[in-house]
């Protein structure tokens, strides 16, 4: 059950999105414990190696750390490369199949920076 996709925006409105998207989640999980979340984070044509992953553990040890949520409950995941980088925050069930990756760029047309990202705010 897709919740909401964001592209490269400020921090500060990020924080607000998984805010939104936790409290959501919060929710669920109150009636179902078998809720989970899923952060599926994409790079860009042009990104810092392992930039997607990278940033999906960011937003995940944000709503792990500030809004105390199980991190069993939350799914960070590398989806691959896009035209433009790009986050996709999910919901589904323990039973239930994850949602599908959706890359739109192969690894060899990406332009990799050969730095890695080393604060979450980059």
């Amino acid at each position: 059950m897709p919740f909401e996709s964001f592209g490269n925006i400020r921090i500060g409105y990020i924080h607000a999105m998984l805010d939104n998207y936790v409290i959501q989640l919060f929710d669920l999980k109150e009636r179902d414990p078998s809720w989970r979340g899923y952060i599926i984070v994409y790079a860009g044509r042009r990104s810092y190696r392992g930039e997607a992953q990278f940033k999906a553990n960011c937003y995940k040890n944000y709503l792990v750390r500030v809004r105390k949520m199980d991190p069993g409950s939350l799914f960070a995941v590398d989806g691959g490369f896009r035209d433009e980088f790009g986050v996709d925050l999910f919901y589904g069930r323990a039973a239930e199949y994850p949602p599908v990756l959706l890359p739109t760029i192969s690894p060899k047309k990406a332009q990799v920076i050969n730095r890695p990202l080393r604060r979450c705010n980059q």
